[in-house]
């Protein structure tokens, strides 16, 4: 028993001199200052983890709240696109005539036809208008004065230009 209260007395006398882990531990106020100033920091970040899982937690319901409205949203203009369709592929509306009613079609179709046929038709009167020689002066009037605005156009351009390269 003495050998191992003399054995304690020694670790005891080492301990109290700074001497191993413990003893420096205890002893060195550096290393006593740097482990409380570990357990401060540990606290601080506890603070703001903790703030930063609040705020992350009121951003993910924001989110969630925003989905559940756009999902509502998105539902609601699903279940109308789906009336849409449904009439149209009845033939109800303009739309759906055009898709189901063959005639209409048609007609449409042949109506397109003809407008282009007469607008070809009057494209060519037109010409022949310009070579007729009541009209011919009013033509040549016309384009002198077509050739006079696109030359205006083109200098006001090149002015606008010039004052920007020299700024």
């Amino acid at each position: 028993m003495e050998d191992i209260t003399q054995e304690l007395a020694e670790i005891m006398t080492n301990i109290n001199s700074g001497e191993g882990a413990l003893g420096r531990l205890i002893q060195d106020p550096t290393i006593a200052e740097n482990i409380s100033q570990t357990i401060e920091n540990f606290k601080n970040s506890s603070e703001g983890l903790d703030e930063t899982i609040e705020l992350t937690k009121d951003n993910v319901f924001a989110f969630m709240e925003s989905l559940q409205k756009t999902a509502a949203k998105t539902e609601v203009a699903s279940n109308q696109l789906g009336e849409i369709m449904t009439k149209i592929n009845k033939g109800q509306g303009p739309l759906g005539m055009l898709i189901q009613d063959t005639t209409t079609a048609s007609n449409i179709s042949e109506t397109l036809f003809h407008l282009k046929e007469s607008s070809i038709g009057l494209n060519q009167n037109m010409e022949a208008l310009k070579h007729n020689i009541f009209f011919r002066s009013y033509f040549r009037k016309k384009a002198k004065e077509e050739e006079k605005l696109r030359n205006d156009s083109i200098n006001q351009m090149i002015i606008e230009n010039e004052s920007i390269e020299i700024k």
